[in-house]
């Protein structure tokens, strides 16, 4: 299933694609992007995981990765959001289960991409062998919770005060957990 193309409610093309080396400049600068436009990443800018040198050594693991994915979404060939499968920890214990994220620039939200990515993703993780999916999303991030309690998500848990913003306000996380068998 993957790439998928289809075409969205405004009329561009989306393909969603595993990501791979030469998408590391763009890829970076969409993460910086996304933690700059939305309080409801758990990372920043200033976190290492946004220089294009990092993001092209995830890229290059991800590419031989048998249970995890790294995917890129465009719009009309434009770079504009990612979303990964990756497992929870290498632990026996814990294979049956794996952490799924998401983020799209905030300019293409509300037309799909990351339902669409969500869906792919989820493919994937059952293909995987994967017998459940977690996530953990800001308390306040409400469109993001709806849409993932539509694809069958349900809340499993809460981290009370997970995130401390600039302005010294509170996020909380909400973990949400979807069973595939």
């Amino acid at each position: 299933m993957i790439p998928v193309a289809k075409i969205l409610q405004n009329g561009t093309e989306l393909v969603v694609r595993r990501a791979r080396v030469g998408d590391e400049h763009r890829f970076a600068e969409v993460s910086r992007l996304c933690y700059l436009e939305t309080r409801f990443l758990s990372r920043c800018e200033e976190d290492e995981c946004s220089s294009a040198e990092s993001m092209r050594e995830w890229i290059e693991e991800m590419e031989d990765a048998q249970k995890e994915i790294q995917l890129v979404a465009l719009v009309d060939g434009l770079l504009v959001g990612n979303g990964s499968i990756t497992a929870c920890l290498d632990r026996k214990k814990m294979k049956h289960k794996c952490d799924v994220n998401v983020a799209v620039l905030k300019e293409y939200w509300h037309l799909g991409i990351g339902k669409t990515m969500m869906e792919v993703l989820m493919e994937f993780a059952r293909g995987a062998g994967y017998e459940q999916v977690n996530l953990n999303v800001a308390s306040d991030n409400l469109r993001a919770i709806r849409l993932y309690e539509y694809l069958g998500f349900e809340e499993s848990g809460r981290e009370l005060h997970a995130m401390k913003h600039a302005d010294g306000d509170y996020s909380d996380f909400v973990f949400m957990t979807k069973f595939l068998i």
